[in-house]
């Protein structure tokens, strides 16, 4: 019967007709079931699952067993054209907008940027500004700034998803990318403008990477004409490069006749690269029935050593235990000493089979300190 496969539990045609009796509708017998009508005071009482209902409250409900549905969760690897249709989506969501550039370049323009590299020629140039086929869409990318600039637009950011090309041999090759770069004030909200658009822009390529469910992956600071020196950085994937940022060297900037204390930010994506690799599919992990242990810890150490670097010792040494690990702060003064900084981190911990005790994750945090020690010469800051 209906009323046996909206409750999932069995109830006799008898109890039934007792139950509609008792509350005043109304029943005629039929061969497939009963037809039942409601009295002209139950105006709630339109659907069949509200007679259903009914049952089911003067039975109780404490009488309906609790089943979770059997199923088995199917994940989709999603296609090129997709995952490039989510990147956009996820991009005009944080204020982008999405640019559409010729593929050809100016040979003076790349020599503005810092350029090194051959770029292909084209043999019938539209015109000497454009005839160069773009080594990366980024280069598309600081030009388009610079035209908004130009124009006195006050804030801009920009994107495209878009082909570079370069020689391998006599061939030349395509790849495809996504270049992405702003400048002016990309987040109105932060408190602190100064020195944030580095970090905004290091968050907006770890959310791309996160689209693209790139997990093992670090990055690390790296050396380009490009950019400048200390904010600059590329992307590492098994040691394969997938990827730049950087913020714009002032010395491009004044070449270009662009006041030179604009800040200027890039990225580019090699998503040829990524997207040739097979996905990696969302894994399903339990959550722990048991409450965290937090810590926080702040440490003295060299000024060359990154994050990254730290966050893989210390998740290294602290094993399954470790939840979570965050940076909440850098600091610097004369006081911790020239060519030093204080680094600043929250640790969560939690066993997925028992509650932790304060002995265990105090021992635990001295066996970190102590690896820090040996390998970076870090020093718990008192």
């Amino acid at each position: 019967s209906f009323s046996e496969w909206f409750l999932g539990i069995y109830v006799k045609k008898e109890e039934v007709k007792d139950v509609m009796k008792n509350l005043g509708f109304e029943f005629k017998e039929k061969e497939d079931g009963l037809e039942i009508l409601p009295p002209s005071w139950r105006h709630d009482v339109i659907l069949k699952e509200d007679i259903a209902e009914e049952i089911a409250r003067i039975k109780g409900y404490e009488k309906i067993p609790s089943i979770p549905p059997d199923f088995t969760p199917i994940i989709l690897k999603k296609d090129k054209g997709e995952k490039i249709k989510i990147l956009k989506s996820y991009l005009n969501s944080l204020g982008f907008n999405e640019g559409i550039f010729y593929s050809f370049i100016g040979e003076d323009f790349l020599r503005k940027a810092g350029f090194k590299g051959e770029a292909v020629k084209i043999l019938n140039p539209l015109s000497q500004e454009l005839n160069l086929l773009r080594p990366l869409p980024l280069y598309s990318i600081l030009m388009g700034l610079i035209q908004n600039y130009r124009q006195r637009v006050s804030d801009a950011m920009l994107y495209e998803v878009g082909k570079g090309f370069y020689r391998e041999g006599k061939d030349v090759r395509e790849e495809l990318h996504l270049s992405g770069g702003f400048y002016g004030n990309p987040v109105e909200e932060l408190w602190n403008k100064e020195g944030s658009g580095f970090f905004f822009l290091k968050g907006v390529v770890e959310g791309i990477l996160s689209v693209l469910r790139v997990k093992e992956k670090r990055i690390e600071g790296m050396e380009s004409p490009l950019f400048e020196e200390g904010e600059s950085a590329r992307i590492l994937r098994e040691n394969e490069e997938i990827g730049i940022l950087g913020k714009v060297h002032h010395r491009i900037l004044k070449e270009m006749d662009v006041d030179e204390d604009l800040e200027v930010f890039l990225f580019d994506i090699y998503l040829e690269k990524i997207l040739s690799r097979e996905e990696e599919m969302p894994s399903y992990k339990e959550f722990s029935r048991y409450p965290p242990l937090l810590r926080d810890l702040s440490i003295v150490l060299d000024e060359k050593i990154t994050w990254d670097e730290i966050k893989s010792a210390v998740y290294e040494k602290a094993g399954h235990l470790l939840e979570e690990i965050s940076l909440f702060d850098i600091y610097r003064d004369e006081k911790i000493g020239m060519g030093k900084k204080s680094i600043s981190f929250h640790l969560i911990f939690r066993s997925s089979d028992s509650t932790l005790k304060d002995e265990l994750v105090d021992s635990l945090i001295n066996e970190i300190l102590l690896f820090l020690k040996e390998k970076f010469g870090a020093e718990l800051r008192r």
